[in-house]
């Protein structure tokens, strides 16, 4: 589960793409995003 990746927590810097990336891509089999603010824009995009 990714908690609340909001942009106020995720900003648009290298440290921040990379904890999303490692948060992505270390789920086994699914990810569950839950959110209730606005996505962070590295997932937005796609930019992980």
């Amino acid at each position: 589960v990714l908690w609340n990746p909001s942009e106020s927590d995720y900003r648009q810097n290298e440290l921040d793409r990379n904890l999303l990336y490692v948060a992505i891509t270390r789920a086994c089999q699914r990810i569950d995003i839950i959110h209730w603010r606005p996505l962070a824009k590295a997932l937005q995009s796609g930019g992980c």
